[in-house]
């Protein structure tokens, strides 16, 4: 089988051709030893810090593997020399697989909660360009290894980051993950500084997006304690309003309507308060309307 394998990879067929054998190859029924035998030699053709030709179909190969992708994750988190482009990065950007997610989240927040910020560019970078596995809903808190004070350090870096690209969800899940967790003292520690920090990005068109991600999930998760909403909400206001009141606005069209689905949230979720109803609806008015469709026509 290695003899195959190392065969196929070295031959001057197409990349397509040899992404089709070792489909065929990875179809047999093999075992834990022979799996590792293909990842090493996947690996030995793939130097530590060098993108090969042969990249895209070791990936291809790699990537059906168990337990591959903290590989690669590793790779590039430990390399800040190799360029952003690389391939690592590239198959950080694709992967879905959450059971593969794991152990790399695991990486992700132990960097964040023992490194200094001006060290996590690599961490940020995945932040910013891998899209978020939802790994609240298969993650509890005690799977992170980090104690209370560790946590809410790291929530409170998250929460200083540009949200920039995917950052806004992932905060959303680290978010997520600590509530569902009830991990309050969490929380109270380091929530008001994430909402500070996150609602200054409103002001800026790159980050305002991934602000509205995380500030959503807080503001909602106050629903049975509206003091909390109602004390930050002229802070909010003030900073969500010129995008609105000055048209044209700066912001894309799928901002401006997760911006109005977000507003029509707080209005259903603060219903007993008259002056943030009348300053939601006003805003609202400006926004792109949401779509409707017609229960009668649903078949």
């Amino acid at each position: 089988m290695d003899q195959i394998l190392q065969g196929v990879l070295l031959s001057d067929k197409s990349d397509d051709e040899k992404k089709l054998c070792i489909d065929h190859i990875l179809s047999c029924s093999l075992s834990r030893e022979q799996h590792q035998s293909i990842s090493g030699i996947c690996w030995s053709l793939w130097p530590e810090g060098s993108t090969p030709a042969l990249a895209s179909v070791l990936v291809h190969a790699l990537g059906q593997l168990p337990n591959q992708f903290i590989v690669c994750a590793r790779r590039y988190l430990n390399n800040p020399a190799t360029p952003e482009d690389d391939a690592c990065f590239r198959w950080m950007q694709m992967e879905t697989r959450h059971a593969e997610w794991i152990p790399v989240i695991k990486v992700l927040f132990l960097f964040l909660s023992m490194r200094p910020a001006q060290t996590l560019g690599r961490v940020v970078a995945v932040f910013q360009h891998c899209p978020c596995v939802p790994f609240s809903s298969f993650l509890v808190v005690k799977d992170l290894y980090l104690n209370t004070e560790k946590l809410a350090n790291v929530l409170i870096k998250c929460g200083r980051l540009p949200m920039v690209g995917h950052t806004g969800a992932w905060l959303k899940q680290l978010l997520l993950l600590l509530v569902h967790g009830e991990q309050w003292p969490v929380l109270l520690t380091g929530g008001n500084d994430v909402i500070l920090s996150v609602a200054e990005q409103l002001q800026s068109a790159d980050t305002v997006h991934g602000s509205l991600v995380v500030l959503e999930t807080i503001f909602l998760g106050f629903q049975e304690n509206a003091d909390v909403f109602l004390a930050f909400f002229p802070h909010f206001y003030d900073r969500v309003a010129p995008w609105v009141t000055t048209p044209p606005s700066a912001l894309p069209h799928s901002t401006l309507v997760y911006l109005h689905e977000f507003l029509q949230g707080l209005l259903f979720a603060f219903p007993g308060h008259p002056f943030v109803q009348a300053k939601l609806r006003h805003l609202c008015t400006l926004l792109p309307p949401l779509s409707t469709f017609d229960v009668g026509t649903v078949q």
